[in-house]
Parts: structure tokens; C-alpha cells; sequence
């Protein structure tokens, strides 16, 4: 153990190469050794040969095999990282920006409220144009959405029923790997159910294409009307020609 005052670091112990000093005294020290006082008398040891654990102790080296690797890796990784960026520089005219550089940059960039209401309002903006999809698509479909169609999760259960699905799949979304299958029935279903072909059901199953498909089939006319309440007509009405 080591006690640290404000003069000098006392160790029971001191090993230095084959010799072994006790009551240990460090009271100076240079780049290359170490002066102390011991039971023997003073002395000095050089720092090259204490081992590891001394090293540490003393707050002077001493680094653990894995710290050495570590401290390999990082240090290849950043030679290897300096390396990039100076040939990136040379080939190309565009300075490329320290790590210091993108900090600072990255300090002086702050939130105002007008960015956050504006960010906040192309959010609300965005959601409802998708909401306002769905709807246009259960129409095709001959259904109505519901209110349920501007609230997020809720949106399925009338896609599903407009795809003419049980409200159960909305359980099979959930589900890894499943919701992939369920996902591209529900495409084939809607597509069939807006009177379209199985080209439509492709663009919605496709990544990259799908929002198009999605629009696609919000705007175009579906074969269906929404369900509307059939009202039949009066007891005493009375059809011309009925005696």
C-alpha cells in the first residue's frame, strides 16, 4: 500500500531488479530515477527497473498487457484514420474538417423556437397528408375510414378492413418476420380491393417505390363506392299502376 503526503509516497516495499528495499521513503525524483530512504539508509533505483505494479503504484507507467493492446489498436486506428484524410486532401481540392473543427461547428448551432414550431408543423403536416391518404384509399375501397384513420397504430385496423382482413392481423404485424408476410397480403388485398392488378400490389410491396404506390392508390379511382346506409322506401308508398 502507498500513503501519499505533501512531501513523500511511503511504501512498505520496493522492488528493483533483484534488490528489495523496505520502508520506503519516495522523497525525490527525476526523469530517470527515484530518490528515497529505506531501512538500509537513502538510495536511488532507476525507473526502468521497477516492475509494473511499482510503475502504477507510483503513478508513473506501467501498463497492463491489455492496456498496451489498446492503446496499439487506437493508435494504428488513428495513424490509419490520419492517413485516409491526408490522401483525401491531396486528391480532392475540398478541405476536409478536423475533428475539432466539426465540434465547434456543432457548438454553435442552436435551437430557436421558430426551428423547433417550424419542424414541429412540417411534422402535424406530414401526418396528416398520410392520414388523409387513407382515407382516399378505404374510399376506393368502398369502405369509410372512421376516425380511426388520423390516429397512428389505429390506422390499420381500417386498411384491414378495407383489405377485407380480420382486425386479428394487426397481431400478425407485430410478430417478426411475420409482419413481413402479412404486410405483403395486406398489399395483394388492398390492391384487389381498390380494382386494381397485381402490378399495383408490387410497387407497394417494393421498397423505394412503395410511397409512390401508396399515392398512386390514394388518387386513382377505385372500382367501389363507400358503404352507405340503404334507407328502404315507405310501407304506404305506393307504386303507380298498383290498384
Amino acid at each position: 500500500m502507498a500513503r501519499v503526503s505533501a512531501a513523500d509516497i511511503e511504501l512498505a516495499t520496493l522492488k528493483s531488479g533483484t534488490d528489495v528495499f523496505t520502508n520506503v521513503t519516495v522523497y525525490g525524483q527525476t526523469q530517470t530515477d527515484l530518490f528515497i530512504k529505506h531501512a538500509r539508509g537513502f538510495g536511488n533505483v532507476k525507473i526502468s527497473s521497477l516492475d509494473n505494479p511499482t510503475l502504477r503504484l507510483l503513478k508513473l507507467g506501467g501498463e497492463t498487457p491489455e492496456e498496451k493492446a489498446a492503446g496499439t489498436v487506437s493508435g494504428k486506428a488513428a495513424a490509419t484514420v490520419a492517413t485516409l484524410k491526408a490522401k483525401l486532401e491531396s486528391s480532392s481540392p475540398v478541405k476536409i474538417p478536423s475533428e475539432a473543427d466539426v465540434l465547434g461547428l456543432i457548438s454553435q448551432v442552436q435551437l430557436s423556437r421558430n426551428l423547433l414550431a417550424g419542424f414541429f408543423a412540417a411534422v402535424v403536416f406530414v401526418h396528416l397528408i398520410g392520414c388523409f391518404g387513407i382515407k382516399l384509399i378505404c374510399q376506393n375501397a368502398g369502405i369509410k375510414g372512421g376516425w380511426m384513420i388520423w390516429f397512428p397504430v389505429l390506422q390499420m385496423f381500417p386498411l384491414l378492413r378495407a383489405a377485407n382482413m380480420s382486425a386479428w392481423w394487426f397481431v400478425a404485424f407485430l410478430i417478426p418476420f411475420v409482419g413481413i408476410v402479412a404486410y405483403i397480403v395486406w398489399c395483394v388485398k388492398i390492391a384487389k380491393a381498390c380494382g386494381k392488378g397485381s402490378l399495383m400490389a408490387l410497387l407497394l410491396i417494393l421498397p423505394g417505390v412503395n410511397l409512390l404506390g401508396f399515392l398512386y392508390l390514394a388518387l386513382s379511382k377505385g372500382q367501389s363506392q363507400p358503404e352507405e346506409a340503404v334507407t328502404p322506401p315507405p310501407r304506404h308508398a305506393m307504386v303507380l299502376g298498383e290498384a
